[in-house]
């Protein structure tokens, strides 16, 4: 208690009040008059009297004063205290366990690891570029330079370090091949943290389009992520054959089991998984061309149903004849840009494919030999596949160019030409090719 008749504290404005400190909290919501100034707490004599002769204590707000509040007897103190120091001590002995036990860092990261691939060895590195473990596998490491030449504008690294299961302990997946790198096909490989292997894939099989057998020699490359929502990864593998058409889009489950495959009569160059729609099941958008008709498309898949191949009414000679045709949620078909429809020479191809916060960009090229120029072609669609605007890089205004001083054209560039083209995509619906904009129903889950 202060000069002035000061009261400091909850315990001091109880005591006067005969009341415990409960009671004297629950008081100021009914109007006792304290103050407050930061922290602090206060309450003067004279407004405490005053306010009580409007609002008298009953008998029981006495029951208990605050200085007849009940505390803990000095023993239970003790062992609350020692109780406290025990869990602390236990708590730093788990710790300095976890720390030094060997192997504890195989609860860490990803991003502490990173991988050296050399010849036919595999060698994983700590954050401080310790060596883990090195593995000879039973071929040649496909390095990024090796597969930037295979997928020529491919930005997929040919091997990662993850957590597929969600078990905080990192998987690694390498891709290999022979060592002329081109002459055998690549494998995808598994292997846990320690470098045991868990599994492998290889994409070999023969393939019959029309009266043409593939020759099983396939690159891959791959990408990881949860389609189901269930925590864990799946791994979706695109396989292209080395010196023919098909294309194969394949998803394995986190044990490397085969959980569907799609064909396609072409290349696919650029592929992303994404949610478009808005039902929290990804995507599989890939970009590339369609033999059948030599022109780019964008191929969307449903994750959850992978099979069959790309039909669309081909010509005969682009039809798997091992397969049933597939369902996808959308084809889409791309135009002929200005110089190839007047004179018609190399394939037209989508080689990316970006996704925005309002849209996706396509990059379309476009080649003419004897210029040794690749032109670039931009498509805008939004989220549901509508197109926007299309428009043409500057190495294309060069392209007319340089087509046209040969010879090889006689056409002068327009921009209304290349603007017009968005309102040509064809739009597969089940049945026909429409210029109407046309997302199929999703497939139904297996």
């Amino acid at each position: 208690m202060h000069r002035k008749g000061r009261l400091d504290g909850w315990k001091e404005i109880a005591r006067y009040l005969n009341v415990t400190v409960r009671t004297a909290q629950r008081k100021e919501t009914e109007g006792l008059p304290v103050h407050r100034k930061g922290r602090t707490i206060f309450a003067y004599m004279q407004d405490i009297d005053g306010w009580l002769q409007g609002h008298p204590l009953d008998a029981d707000d006495h029951h208990v004063t605050a200085a007849a509040e009940p505390s803990e007897p000095p023993a239970v103190k003790k062992i609350r205290i020692r109780t406290l120091a025990l869990v602390v001590c236990g708590v730093v002995l788990v710790l300095l366990i976890l720390y030094f036990w060997p192997g504890w860092w195989r609860e860490t990261p990803a991003k502490q690891f990173h991988l050296e691939l050399s010849g036919r060895w595999v060698k994983l590195h700590d954050a401080n570029d310790q060596l883990l473990w090195e593995k000879e596998m039973d071929g040649w490491l496909i390095t990024p330079e090796a597969h930037r030449k295979a997928f020529e504008v491919s930005i997929k690294s040919p091997s990662c370090v993850v957590d597929l299961d969600n078990d905080g302990l990192m998987e690694i997946l390498v891709t290999v091949g022979g060592q002329d790198y081109y002459m055998e096909s690549w494998r995808l490989y598994c292997l846990d943290q320690q470098g045991d292997l868990r599994w492998k894939y290889s994409p070999d099989e023969y393939i019959r389009w029309g009266d043409i057998v593939t020759y099983p020699r396939w690159y891959l490359e791959f990408a990881t992520k949860d389609l189901d929502n269930d925590g864990i990864c799946e791994i979706v593998v695109s396989s292209r054959q080395s010196n023919f058409f098909p294309n194969k889009i394949t998803i394995l489950d986190v044990q490397g089991q085969d959980c569907g495959d799609y064909y396609h009569c072409g290349w696919f160059q650029d592929w992303l998984i994404d949610d478009i729609d808005g039902d929290r099941i990804p995507e599989i958008l890939a970009a590339g061309t369609h033999n059948g008709f030599d022109q780019a498309c964008l191929v969307v898949l449903d994750s959850r149903r992978i099979d069959g191949y790309s039909n669309y009414r081909s010509p005969p000679e682009f039809r798997d004849k091992t397969v049933s045709p597939a369902r996808e949620k959308a084809h889409l078909v791309f135009p002929l840009d200005p110089i190839n429809r007047l004179h018609y020479h190399a394939r037209p191809q989508l080689d990316r494919v970006e996704k925005f916060d309002r849209f996706f960009q396509l990059h379309m090229r476009v080649t003419v030999p004897p210029c040794r120029v690749i032109g670039i072609l931009y498509f805008f669609l939004d989220h549901d596949l509508r197109p926007l605007h299309s428009t043409a890089a500057d190495f294309y205004l060069r392209l007319c160019e340089c087509a046209r001083d040969t010879g090889w054209v006689d056409y002068t560039f327009d921009p209304a030409d290349i603007s017009a083209l968005g309102k040509e995509i064809l739009y597969w619906d089940g049945k026909e090719w429409t210029t109407t904009p046309t997302i199929n129903q999703p497939a139904d889950t297996p």
